[in-house]
């Protein structure tokens, strides 16, 4: 049996300081059949990047005649998957696709296999066993009545559904899906350095804790099936080990590093080994929500050791706005003191590394509020921003429909380009944007907020480029300015985001590119410019 597996993550080529992270769900099911399947497997070389258009991924892929392709679909690539899919069904009937990752919601929609005929099975929550018992199936390794869990499955005019159950393995949950497999870990990363990725920009994904308590209303973590936790008991230290050997990058994937007293003795273990000749480091990424000191103490050694950002994810600092996405958060009187302390504690020529991570669109906001917000931040100690639109994600609790009725949201599908793109033949772009085929290293595809009850579209994208151009002013300022002066700095940036509004140019009734006015270039929707 011949396996091709398909992450298709994005490279974002033009920038030289973006880090790949690697996929660690291969890893997971490879180990998991390694386990406890039944046959023999031939694992084809994955694809982890997109690198070519789905048309000529699909010639490659075709060649190989894999009997299963598996395809990982985020909200970042699910058109070029959906489309290479397609394209690989149509010249290969006989291969069973396999499709899984959190923009599926095959489990809620009935009418998903009308829209995607091409898919075989469809993977919800963990997929390890679900792989598993879906190859051994299919190659007669086990009884056909076997019951299956975790998997939608195609059955032409109508599909079934089998049960959730989120995985429990003890012997899977205690085994490193990397030990027991090293030779394949070091051929994956042989071939990203081949394919010429430098080595500083290679991450692998380890994991400690799979799901998270919360129900934040922008998240899709773990598709909210489960707001169960299992913690992994893996021998974490010879793990870490083993990267730290072949001096390979690594960070966690879980929702609440820093949650468990253990995170800590994890955390620790791996900075003794870290030495700033070499390239090893293990990075946290995604700290608790509620033990904030501790999250502060990772980041503050983070920022000392590895001069890496300190990114405070705050989503808003308004109670009642956090309250109506359900964000779990420390008071805002208690977060700010914290926030204070650390930025007391950096050392002055680090400073420039605490950040603090919102959102846009979230219903209650308003532009006044996106203002106080960001010069209460800057009184705080924080210097840098990241600003993101709210991303409608299929199996987010935002994506219910009491959720809309409740709050007025309305939603747009934008095109934000990565890069300067021609705009004098804009029909010809507009036409490129509605194939399903646009490079996603080019342009950024997000369905997002386009208004609710506080804001409407314009009041969403101005507040938007005025969180990166209120921060841009600031830094030229010297490091301590008063709200006098703030107040200055704020009108003039006003001033300025009304000169220089994005431009919103539509491409249908139900979408629009964002791109920048005359005095920037909006890159992406993670609020970066240029």
């Amino acid at each position: 049996m011949k396996v091709k597996f398909v992450s298709n993550g994005i490279k974002f080529t033009n920038n030289a300081d973006f880090k790949i992270i690697v996929n660690p769900a291969l890893f997971f099911i490879k180990a998991y059949y390694q386990l406890h399947g039944k046959g023999k497997i031939e694992w084809l070389k994955p694809i982890w990047f997109i690198d070519k258009t789905p048309y000529d991924q699909y010639k490659d892929i075709v060649k190989e005649s894999p009997d299963f392709a598996c395809f990982s679909v985020y909200v970042w690539n699910d058109d070029h998957q959906f489309e290479l899919m397609r394209l690989v069904k149509q010249d290969n009937p006989g291969v069973k696709i396999i499709a899984g990752g959190p923009q599926l919601d095959a489990h809620k929609d009935k009418q998903f296999f009308e829209k995607h005929p091409y898919i075989d099975y469809v993977c919800y929550g963990d997929g390890e066993q679900a792989f598993q018992l879906i190859v051994d199936r299919e190659a007669g390794l086990i009884d056909p009545d076997t019951p299956l869990i975790n998997i939608v499955e195609n059955k032409g005019r109508a599909s079934k559904l089998w049960p959730f159950k989120m995985i429990d393995d003890p012997l899977f949950l205690s085994t490193s899906s990397f030990l027991i497999q090293e030779d394949f870990i070091l051929e994956t990363y042989g071939d990203l350095l081949k394919s010429g990725f430098r080595k500083d920009q290679i991450e692998f994904s380890i994991e400690f804790a799979r799901g998270c308590m919360y129900s934040c209303s922008f998240c899709d973590w773990h598709q909210n099936l489960t707001k169960k936790v299992k913690r992994r008991k893996q021998d974490w230290q010879s793990e870490i080990d083993f990267f730290h050997d072949h001096d390979i990058q690594i960070r966690e994937t879980d929702a609440n590093f820093g949650q468990y007293p253990e995170d800590l003795d994890i955390f620790y273990y791996a900075l003794s080994l870290y030495n700033p000749k070499r390239n090893f480091k293990f990075t946290v990424r995604n700290t608790s929500k509620l033990k904030r000191e501790v999250a502060h103490k990772m980041m503050l050694d983070q920022a000392i050791h590895y001069n890496k950002p300190i990114k405070m994810s705050l989503q808003d600092i308004d109670q009642k706005i956090l309250d109506n996405i359900d964000r779990p958060a420390v008071p805002w009187s208690t977060n700010s003191k914290l926030i204070r302390q650390l930025h007391e504690d950096i050392p002055i020529d680090k400073k420039h590394l605490l950040f603090g991570e919102i959102i846009i669109g979230i219903p209650g906001q308003t532009r006044q509020s996106v203002i106080d917000m960001c010069v209460e931040l800057y009184m705080c100690g924080i210097r840098n921003i990241i600003s993101y639109f709210w991303s409608f994600l299929k199996n987010s609790p935002a994506a219910e429909t009491e959720f809309s009725e409740k709050y007025g949201v309305q939603w747009v599908t934008a095109y934000i380009p990565n890069k300067p793109f021609d705009s004098s033949d804009i029909e010809s772009v507009k036409s490129y944007l509605r194939s399903g085929s646009i490079d996603a290293n080019e342009w950024t595809k997000i369905v997002t907020i386009d208004k609710h009850f506080s804001m409407e579209n314009d009041d969403v994208v101005d507040s938007l480029f005025f969180t990166i151009l209120f921060f841009d002013a600031v830094k030229k300022h010297k490091e301590c300015v008063d709200r006098d002066e703030l107040e200055k700095i704020v009108e003039k940036v006003k001033n300025l985001v009304a000169d220089v509004r994005i431009k919103k140019i539509r491409v249908s009734d139900s979408e629009l590119i964002y791109a920048a006015g005359k005095e920037g270039k909006l890159y992406s929707y993670y609020g970066y410019t240029k």
